[in-house]
């Protein structure tokens, strides 16, 4: 469909706007008129579950209602609600008792007394469910032969729609009647039927989808002594098409949440050909970034189709390898899993194409003036994308490149007026870098970009069946939670733009509304005229709260749905870095390699808890919560992190810490990290390529019982402009300028940063000078446990230090540090010490520390000389910064002892001396003890594979025999078989098939075994949230731990109910 240019929109828009002030004096009055003459209409409910659902006061809520609420908005209607069974109202409609019935479908014997619009209001499938454990199967129907199933009425039409599956099937069953839906599935879970027949079941953890069939469209009924009522809703009807044809699709989506019908499930001969069938090869190359990409550096494969690839393998069991493939032309693969659906490239190659499994519109990236029709536009070579689809590419002046960065850059150098993409490449491609900053971007109305994959046209045609099937299946909610992490916001058109383009139509405009809303504004200023205008704020106002609610309700389910899906590859990647932690042949490197890799997975989880706290943020309803936790790992981790981001951003990353003697602190952990997060982010993200950033922790104010530490980040960024520097801390807030503008952000950060130093008593406070740099102080009190000063004692007064370093600052640091132990030390240039590298007479030091920003080869030829000169006696320490130029493994070769990240804390030092010069004291060593418990026996519930091995492995340095049970009814029968009441403790997990965790729990406290009201049983599972405690705790369960394993939380558990 062709587009108006934009200033015969405006045009068009100004006309109405004219006619809106024209007409206005008059709808007062036509309005009094319409609201005195309401047609009562008598609905006749019952509860259906997904559509009517009744609400707290017994009154009809849900969709269906919903829905008769915006009919309202179009006739002159208001609404009577009469419960009754299914069969009531169908007769009290026939009888005329009652004008409208939702839901019904359309037969020949209702057509006899009930009138239909032309338009359905909702759309069902007959569904067959069952318990989750029961054995019926749609791959086995004989197992439906003689089932009793419940229903909630003969005249149902599910019902009928299974007598005529079963006729086709040659099944006999019997029927049980109910009053509801609700009754229905009441009874399906308590066992009194064998499944039950409604509309639009949707599985969850107790039931499973057996059957669906008789796919149909729902109608408004309405009784035929009143013709006039299926005419007004048709009439409704056409209006509301004229403003979206597919509404009631929509509506479904927005109020009944979409799932598939049917639990993907395969057959046994698909299972078994699955068995047997070789990995199959999936090429992937870097043309299609972000969706996949190779990187060369981790030798690894990443993206979209990766991910979705990873989910159907795990769902399936189907293998499959990453091969990388420079272009999709080379057919040597049995499967590309990104390419534009379009077939007949795809049967050149000898491929055939897959269901689309992602649907994104199209945008048009610029750097002027958006003209496809006239201007050259930049494409990628050897595109799959059918652009001849689309209208706007009629006439058009495609150039071609080799990739998206190529068609970028030709715009921004004018080379091609525009480029064309989806919105999530064109989101990641702008976010990835600076210098497209400045270029813009349109949605192109009615466009898409579909990606499917390709499948080998040799290739086992039931494997392709599979592959389709799941890939819908994965697709239907994974696509959402993977582009949610990437989020697109188009430019719009703003007044300073029209202005800039049309100021001469644009003013004569504004002085025609100026004079008629005078006008008008005379005409109107009545009584009745300010009545309306408050009674419309007042309607958008509760339409604006009803939108809020709404998404508020779908962000709950959000999280609550995905922090489950999110902590389970979460445990394994903590899980795993934590078992090779504890290998033996892990050397030093790997091990300082996976103790960072762990800090970031750690991080990670942290940022999933923050973003289960929005709605408490938003509501202040957020709680601290205090633990003891050790500041060192605190800043360890924000320098890692940061430090690496830093050098990515060519920025120079220092970390001090200065006088800090209590490192157990209390207080809340996760909310200083998400302080300093912050901070940290705005300085790496606000500071040019070749600028400083300096994060600094001091300790200020100490008492016997708490502290106060003093966080500071400064950098030479861009500073604040003394308007701004006032408003820092308001929410939405954001500095008006082009270094700022390169940036796309929220504006929350700082407000939220505040609010949380708040909330934690502390103080924070911001110096700025605009292009000189920012810094930050933030200022928290905290609890301490005890005093460190007498854990560090001076026992070590006859070890001599050497300290070579160049860097005065950091030599003041070191100094303070080694003297408040109480150790002697030097300390020498680098100059002075290459001086005594000959030198037989050099003092006895019994310690050399080398002092280095980073760790390179001019370092590592420094270590050699000295190993080979009389200082080589000397034990060597290499104290550098987060990352090393070479591997470590060069430097102990050539005689390093031991490499220690800057800032050096007092336990730091502390631990590296016990190790070096003697044996632990004795509260040290209960600290480094392993604990065992030789002869317990352990029943783990897991039925994740993955998992079982991290538990195992975690669970066998304890010395504990270990038995496993891979659901519910397993463990349960493991416990009843245990005659000698051997075990001592029960691991169990919760959503697990056949029997859940919960049920297991309950089922074992009932049982009659002697130890079935003391066994200890934890939940140990991915169910993280308040209530999911509560619910194992009400369960019958004596504690909980939440995935990823803590050792240190395991270690308590175990040390609680083993000793």
């Amino acid at each position: 469909m062709k587009k108006l240019p934009i200033c015969k929109k405006i045009i068009s828009s100004v006309f109405l706007i004219l006619h809106f002030f024209i007409v206005s004096p008059f709808i007062p009055l036509y309005s009094e008129t319409k609201q005195s003459e309401k047609t009562l209409i008598r609905v006749g409910w019952t509860e259906l579950s997904g559509y009517i659902d009744k609400n707290e006061y017994e009154n009809p809520g849900g969709y269906v209602k919903k829905y008769l609420d915006i009919i309202a908005q179009y006739t002159d209607w208001e609404y009577e609600f009469v419960k009754g069974s299914f069969s009531d109202i169908l007769t009290w409609l026939n009888e005329g008792s009652i004008d409208l019935v939702p839901c019904l479908n359309i037969t020949p014997e209702r057509l006899t007394y009930i009138d239909y619009p032309d338009y359905e209001m909702a759309y069902s499938n007959s569904t067959l469910f069952a318990r989750k454990d029961s054995q019926l199967s749609k791959q086995n129907l004989a197992s439906l032969q003689n089932i009793k199933i419940a229903a909630i009425s003969p005249n149902d039409e599910n019902v009928q729609n299974m007598y005529v599956f079963a006729k086709e099937n040659s099944l006999d069953f019997n029927i049980v009647y109910y009053n509801t839906t609700s009754e229905v599935e009441k009874a399906v879970l308590l066992a009194e039927v064998d499944a039950g027949i409604v509309a639009n079941h949707h599985a969850s953890k107790q039931t499973k989808i057996i059957l669906t069939f008789a796919p149909q469209k729902l109608y408004f009924g309405c009784t035929n002594s009143k013709p006039f009522l299926a005419e007004a809703l048709n009439k409704a009807y056409e209006q509301i098409l004229i403003v979206n044809p597919i509404f009631t699709k929509d509506f479904m989506k927005r109020y009944i949440p979409l799932s598939l019908a049917i639990e993907f499930s395969l057959s046994e001969k698909e299972a078994e050909l699955i068995k047997n069938t070789k990995p199959l090869k999936i090429a992937i190359n870097n043309l299609w970034q972000p969706y996949e990409f190779y990187d060369a550096r981790t030798k690894r494969f990443y993206g979209y189709t990766v991910e979705l690839f990873n989910e159907i393998s795990h769902l399936t069991g189907l293998k499959f390898e990453y091969v990388y493939e420079r272009k999709n032309k080379v057919a040597t693969a049995d499967i590309f899993g990104t390419f534009g659906n379009n077939i007949e490239p795809a049967h050149e190659m000898g491929y055939k194409i897959t269901e689309p499994y992602l649907k994104l519109p199209l945008v048009a990236i610029y750097k002027n003036k958006l003209d496809i029709r006239n201007n050259k536009t930049a494409i990628i070579e050897d595109t799959t994308f059918n652009y001849e689809d689309f209208d706007i590419f009629d006439s058009w002046q495609p150039v071609y490149f080799k990739d998206q960065e190529a068609c970028l850059n030709a715009v921004r150098k004018g080379s091609a007026n525009q480029t064309i993409m989806n919105t999530f490449t064109a989101n990641y491609m702008l976010e990835q870098k600076r210098k497209y900053y400045r270029l813009k971007i349109d949605i192109l109305p009615e466009t898409y970009f579909e990606l499917c994959a390709l499948v080998k046209e040799d290739l086992d045609p039931a494997i392709f069946a599979v592959l389709n099937r799941s890939i819908a299946y994965v697709s239907e909610t994974y696509s959402n939670y993977f582009i949610i992490k990437s989020t697109f916001k188009a430019n719009e058109i703003t007044l300073s733009s029209i202005l800039n383009q049309m100021p001469f139509d644009v003013l004569f405009v504004f002085a025609v509304l100026i004079s008629i809303s005078f006008i008008t504004i005379l005409l109107n200023w009545s009584k009745n005229s300010k009545r309306r205008i408050i009674e419309l704020k007042n309607e958008q106002l509760q339409d604006a709260l009803i939108s809020e609610q709404r998404a508020n309700e779908a962000k709950s389910q959000f999280t609550s749905r995905i922090s489950h899906e999110i902590r389970s590859p979460l445990n394994a990647v903590i899980g795993y870095i934590s078992i090779a932690q504890t290998h033996e042949k892990t050397n030093q490197q790997t091990n300082n390699y996976l103790h960072k890799a762990e800090l970031a997975a750690k991080q990670l989880l942290s940022l999933l808890n923050d973003v289960l706290d929005m709605s408490s943020i938003a509501s202040g309803k957020i709680h601290l919560v205090k633990s003891s936790f050790n500041i060192q790992e605190v800043i360890h981790t924000m320098g890692t992190l940061f430090y690496n981001q830093a050098k990515m951003a060519d920025l120079t990353f220092t970390v001090n810490a200065e006088k800090i003697e209590n490192e157990i602190l209390i207080g809340d952990k996760l909310r200083l990290t998400q302080i300093l997060t912050n901070l940290l982010s705005n300085a790496i993200k606000f500071t040019p390529r070749g600028g400083n950033i300096t994060f600094t922790i001091s300790e200020e104010a100490k008492t016997k019982e708490s502290t106060h530490m003093l966080f500071s980040v400064k950098d030479t960024g861009y500073g604040i402009s003394p308007d701004f520097l006032e408003k820092v801390f308001n929410p939405y807030e954001q500095q008006n300028s082009d270094n700022y503008a390169k940036h796309n952000g929220s504006g929350l950060g700082l407000s939220i940063t505040k609010n949380l130093v708040t909330l934690m008593s502390g103080a924070i406070t911001v110096e700025s000078e605009e292009n000189k740099g920012s810094t930050f102080t933030v200022t928290i009190p905290f609890d301490i446990t005890y005093d460190c000063k007498r854990r560090l004692s001076s026992r070590y007064k006859s070890v001599f230090i050497l300290i070579s370093s160049d860097n005065l600052r950091y030599r003041q640091d070191l100094e303070e540090l080694f003297r408040h132990c109480g150790l002697n030390i030097e300390y020498y240039s680098l100059e002075k010490t290459f001086s005594l590298l000959n030198d037989t007479t050099t003092a006895p030091f019994q310690l050399l520390i080398l002092d280095t920003d980073e760790f390179t080869e001019t370092e590592l030829v420094i270590v050699k000389k000295i190993k080979e000169s009389p200082l080589g006696k000397y034990i060597l320490i290499v104290v550098s910064s987060y990352e090393q130029s070479i591997d470590e493994s060069e430097g102990f070769k050539a005689g390093v002892s031991r490499f220690i990240s800057k800032p050096l804390f007092q336990s730091t030092l502390f631990n590296l001396l016990l190790e070096l010069f003697g044996p632990y004291t004795p509260s040290t060593i209960q600290e480094h003890l392993v604990h065992t418990f030789p002869g317990k026996k352990i029943l783990l519930v897991e039925d994740n594979e993955m998992n079982i091995e991290i538990a195992s492995e975690l669970l066998k340095k304890y010395e504990v025999e270990i038995i496993i049970a891979k659901n519910g009814q397993e463990a349960l029968d493991v416990f009843m078989n245990d005659k000698k009441s051997e075990i001592d403790l029960v691991f169990m997990d919760i959503q697990m098939p056949i029997m859940d965790g919960y049920e297991a729990t309950r089922k074992i406290r009932a049982s009659q075994k002697s130890n079935a009201k003391t066994i200890p049983i934890v939940a140990m599972t991915a169910n993280a949230f308040v209530e999911d405690i509560s619910l194992s705790l009400a369960s019958g369960m004596n504690n909980h731990l939440s995935k990823p394993i803590n050792i240190t939380e395991l270690l308590k558990v175990l040390t609680t109910y083993l000793q």
